[in-house]
C-alpha cells in the first residue's frame, strides 16, 4: 500500500464520520428549531404588526387627483341676478310701475245677499226635477206589493185546460226583466203562476216534466224579482249618499257665510286700520254659478265640499 492510497482511505472515513454526525445533530435539533420559530401561537399579532383601517375620507384626503378636482369647489360666489347686466336691460323693457297702496279693501257688502241666494242649495235641490217619472220604491214597498198580489189572487175555482197551459208555457218562455214598461207583464205572469200552484188538484194532474218546467219558471220569476229588488236597493243607497253629500255641502256653506257675516259685523263695530293682505279670503266668493243648470253633479259637489272644508279650517 502506497502513501496515496492511505490518504484516500483516511479522507473517505473522515467524510463519512462528519456526514453522520451532521445528520444526527440536524435530527436532534429539529424539534428545538421548530419550537424556536413558533414560540407562542396565541400571541396577538397586532402588537407586532398592527393593522390600520383607513376610511374612504382619509384615503380621498390624501389623493392628489381628488384635491385637484374639488379644490376650488364652493369658492365661487352665487350668481346675483339682480346685479347682472341682463337684469339692468330687462327692467326698462318691462316698464314696471311701483305698487300703489289700495285703501279700498275690495269687500262689497251689497253682494252678500245675492251670493247667498245664488248658493242656496236647498232651493237648488227643491227645484231639481225627479230622476224618473215614478219615485223609487223601497225594498219594503216591493215586498208588500208582492204580498198584496198573492193575497188578492183567488184562482181556486178556475179551470186550467191544456190550451191554457200551453199558452202560459209560451208566455213563461218569453219572460223579460222587470223594467218600467214590462212591469205589468211580469205581474200578470206571477198571478198566472200563483193560479197554477194554488190548486192542488191541478198540480196532481200534471206530469213530471210539466212540474219541472213550472218549477223552473217559478225560479226564474223569483230571480227576476230579486234582481229588481237589488237594483232598487242600490238606487236607494245612491240617493241617500247624494243627500248626505248635499247636506254636508250646505252645512259647510252656511258656516262660511256665518263667519263672513260675523267678520263684517265686527268690522262695523270696531273700525280699525288693517292690512289688506291680512284679511281672510273666502272661497265662496269665487265659486262659479250657472243659473241655467238646476242640478250639480256629484264630482262638482265633492270638489266644492273640499274647498269649503279647507276654508272652514
Amino acid at each position: 500500500m502506497t502513501t496515496s492510497d492511505c490518504e484516500n482511505n483516511f479522507d473517505e472515513n473522515f467524510d463519512a464520520e462528519n456526514l453522520s454526525s451532521s445528520l444526527e445533530d440536524l435530527v436532534g435539533t429539529f424539534d428545538q428549531k421548530i419550537s424556536h420559530c413558533f414560540k407562542d401561537l396565541n400571541k396577538a399579532t397586532e402588537e407586532i404588526a398592527p393593522i390600520q383601517v383607513r376610511s374612504q375620507d382619509e384615503i380621498m384626503s390624501e389623493s392628489q387627483i381628488w384635491w385637484t378636482l374639488t379644490g376650488n369647489f364652493g369658492n365661487m360666489p352665487p350668481l346675483d341676478f339682480s346685479k347682472t347686466q341682463t337684469r339692468r336691460l330687462q327692467l326698462p323693457a318691462l316698464d314696471l310701475q311701483p305698487r300703489k297702496e289700495n285703501s279700498d279693501l275690495g269687500i262689497d257688502l251689497s253682494e252678500d245677499e245675492e251670493l247667498r241666494s245664488a248658493l242656496d242649495m236647498h232651493q237648488l235641490i227643491s227645484q231639481r226635477g225627479p230622476l224618473s217619472e215614478s219615485p223609487p220604491q223601497t225594498a219594503d214597498e216591493v215586498i208588500e206589493e208582492i204580498d198584496q198580489m198573492l193575497q188578492s189572487c183567488d184562482f181556486s175555482g178556475s179551470v186550467m185546460t191544456d190550451r191554457t197551459m200551453e199558452s202560459m208555457d209560451s208566455m213563461y218562455s218569453s219572460m223579460r226583466s222587470p223594467l218600467p214598461n214590462g212591469q205589468y207583464d211580469m205581474d200578470v205572469k206571477l198571478r198566472q203562476a200563483v193560479a197554477i200552484t194554488s190548486n192542488s188538484d191541478n198540480l196532481e194532474s200534471f206530469s213530471y216534466s210539466r212540474l219541472l218546467a213550472l218549477s223552473a219558471e217559478m225560479e226564474q220569476l223569483i230571480q227576476v224579482y230579486n234582481d229588481s229588488l237589488v237594483e232598487q236597493l242600490a238606487h236607494r243607497d245612491e240617493l241617500e249618499y247624494e243627500k248626505e253629500m248635499k247636506n254636508t255641502f250646505i252645512s259647510l256653506l252656511l258656516s262660511i257665510q256665518n263667519r263672513r257675516r260675523h267678520f263684517t259685523n265686527e268690522r262695523k263695530r270696531k273700525p280699525l286700520k288693517t292690512d289688506p293682505s291680512q284679511l281672510p279670503q273666502y272661497m265662496t266668493a269665487t265659486i262659479p254659478y250657472d243659473e241655467s243648470c238646476l242640478s250639480v253633479d256629484m264630482n262638482t259637489l265633492m270638489a266644492l265640499i273640499k274647498c269649503d272644508y279647507f276654508d272652514v279650517l
